[in-house]
C-alpha cells in the first residue's frame, strides 16, 4: 500500500525539518512525503527543496498563499497514494507510526482509521517516543453506524475533530476536499467526512502524532470576528447533517456544544468591545434556547440560567466573569 503524507508548509523554516525527520525515520518506506509550500516567506521554501534532493520520496509543491486547507488541497492533487495522512509541519510522528496505520487498515477494510494526539512542549530528539512495530496488537473498534460516528466525534473531543489525526482513504478525501478561506476547516471537513464514510477503525490509548505547543498558536491569539463567523457557520451546519439524519439526540448535543462556544466567544468579544459581534452572538444565542433543548450541566448550566433571565451585555459580563473567577 502506498501512502502519502501531506505537509503544509508556512513560515516554519526553523522547524519543518524535525517534521521530514520524523516522516523518513519510519519503518514503512512505501510511502512518498508533499511538502506543500503555501507561499512562505522565510526560509521555509529552499529547506523543502533541500530535503526534496536528498531523499526521492520528498516531492515539493509551491504555490501563492491561500492557507491550510488551500495547502491540503494542493497536496491532494499532487498525491498517488492509497491512503493519506496530513501532518502540519511544525509537528512529528512517534517511530513505527505509519506502519501501525498501513497495518489497522489493511486489515480493517475500513475508509478511516481514527487515532490520538499528544500535546508536547518543544521537539527534543525526534527518535524518541512510543515505538510501535508493524506486528504489535493494538487495542482497536471498528465502527459501521452513523450515529456511533458522531456521538465518539463529541465523546472524544478535539482528537476526533482533528485533520491530523485520521489516516483515510485518498479518494474520499479528494472528494470531500477542505472548504478554503475559512477559520475551524477541520472540524468542517470532519462533519462532512461522516456523513461520507462506511466504516472507521477507532485506535485506543495510541497517540503517535506529537502537537508541538508553540508561541503564535492558535491558542494564544485574541478574537478574531472571523473566528466567530467561521464557527457559527460550521456548528450550524453540523446541525443541520444531524437533523438530516434524524439524530435528535445528538443534535441537542451539538447545539449544546455551540451554545457554550458562543458564550465563551462572547466574553472574548466583550473584553475588546466589540458590539457588532456581542449583538451577533446574542442573536444566535437566543435562537438555540428558543429552538433546541440544551443539556447544560454544572458551571455552563448556571451561566445559561443567568442568559435567560435576559441578562445581557456588560452585566451579563461581568456576571460570567465572576462565575469563572477571572
Amino acid at each position: 500500500m502506498k501512502v502519502s503524507v501531506i505537509v503544509p508548509v508556512y513560515n516554519i523554516a526553523d522547524c519543518v525539518s524535525n517534521c521530514v525527520e520524523s516522516l523518513l525515520c519510519q519503518d514503512y518506506k512505501e510511502m512518498e512525503i508533499i511538502l506543500v509550500d503555501d507561499g512562505s516567506m522565510d526560509d521555509s521554501p529552499m529547506v523543502c527543496d533541500d530535503w526534496a534532493k536528498k531523499d526521492a520520496r520528498i516531492k515539493v509543491v509551491h504555490k501563492s498563499n491561500g492557507g491550510l486547507s488551500s495547502a491540503r488541497n494542493a497536496g491532494m492533487d499532487a498525491a498517488c497514494g492509497e491512503y493519506v495522512l496530513f501532518i502540519d509541519g511544525d509537528d512529528y510522528l512517534a517511530n513505527g507510526t505509519i506502519a501501525s496505520f498501513v497495518n489497522v487498515a489493511e486489515k480493517s477494510q475500513t475508509d478511516v482509521v481514527q487515532f490520538g494526539y499528544e500535546e508536547v512542549y518543544g521537539y527534543g530528539k525526534v527518535a524518541e517516543g512510543v515505538e510501535t512495530k508493524e506486528d504489535e496488537i493494538l487495542k482497536t473498534e471498528i465502527i459501521s453506524e452513523r450515529h456511533e460516528f458522531y456521538s465518539r466525534l463529541y465523546a472524544l473531543g478535539g482528537v476526533a475533530a482533528s485533520g491530523c489525526t485520521k489516516f483515510m482513504r485518498l479518494d474520499l478525501a479528494r472528494s470531500l476536499r477542505f472548504k478554503e478561506g475559512i477559520l475551524h476547516e477541520d472540524e468542517e471537513f470532519t462533519t462532512r467526512l461522516l456523513a461520507g464514510c462506511n466504516s472507521i477503525c477507532y485506535i485506543t490509548e495510541y497517540t503517535p502524532y506529537k502537537y508541538v505547543m508553540r508561541e503564535g498558536s492558535i491558542i494564544h491569539t485574541t478574537f478574531k470576528p472571523k473566528k466567530l463567523y467561521d464557527i457559527s457557520s460550521t456548528q450550524e451546519e453540523r446541525i443541520t447533517v444531524l437533523e438530516s439524519f434524524g439524530f435528535e439526540d445528538l443534535v441537542s448535543k451539538a447545539a449544546t456544544h455551540y451554545f457554550e462556544n458562543l458564550i465563551l466567544l462572547y466574553l472574548q468579544a466583550q473584553k475588546t468591545n466589540n458590539k457588532q459581534a456581542c449583538d451577533f452572538i446574542d442573536k444566535k444565542a437566543q435562537q438555540l434556547l428558543s429552538n433546541y433543548s440544551l443539556n447544560m450541566t454544572g458551571l455552563m448550566r448556571a451561566i445559561t440560567i443567568i442568559y435567560k433571565l435576559g441578562l445581557s451585555g456588560a452585566g451579563f459580563y461581568c456576571s460570567v466573569r465572576r462565575f469563572f473567577g477571572k
